[in-house]
């Protein structure tokens, strides 16, 4: 899914219903509830929330240093011809609507196996910051060409890791959606 029908309030507003769900439908249950797994190499409703955390974490010293002027591409990203390419590719890897699972390729973003109680509220913190710093790049030029905060190897257009970040929250809201939703998830 190419990201150009989208703009940066069409990303935010995404995040914002990411946001409204995930307390909506999750912001009643409990530690045991939260943490529940179906089986051990399978996220909980709390990991899920917290790998978002963790990763969304990771792109605030690069919007920061977009929104006030003092961002530098490195060489790879004003040299590397496959940065349109790579942006379009992750867009549709991390959409929410695919089948396979996915290894989170980055220990930084891997949740632990057990969150606090309190992972719903602190998201909901979380979205709020990071929904501001979104808001922030609305007089960068989309077309910019930045390096993941992630690896370093990947470079994509500022509008293509916006999209991907709200579309893989989208992704992970509905895989916390269909944990809860197994016949086996704890009444309380």
């Amino acid at each position: 899914m190419s990201d150009s029908f989208f703009t940066l309030d069409n990303h935010i507003a995404v995040c914002n219903e990411v946001t409204y769900e995930a307390k909506r439908l999750f912001g009643h249950l409990t530690p045991i509830q939260l943490n529940w797994q179906p089986v051990p190499d399978k996220w909980s409703v709390a990991q899920c929330l917290e790998h978002l955390i963790q990763g969304n974490c990771l792109y605030f010293p690069l919007f920061a240093a977009l929104k006030t002027g003092t961002y530098k591409p490195s060489w790879w990203a004003k040299l590397n011809p496959l940065s349109t390419w790579m942006g379009s590719f992750m867009v549709d890897s991390l959409g929410p609507d695919l089948k396979r699972k996915m290894k989170t390729p980055i220990q930084a973003t891997t949740p632990p196996s057990e969150v606090s109680g309190d992972v719903v509220a602190r998201f909901e913190a979380h979205q709020q910051q990071f929904v501001a710093a979104l808001a922030d790049l609305k007089h960068v030029d989309p077309h910019v060409v930045v390096t993941s905060p992630l690896l370093a190897i990947m470079t994509y257009p500022l509008s293509s890791c916006v999209a991907l970040l709200a579309r893989h929250e989208q992704r992970h809201l509905r895989q916390a959606i269909g944990v809860s939703e197994l016949a086996e998830f704890p009444v309380a």
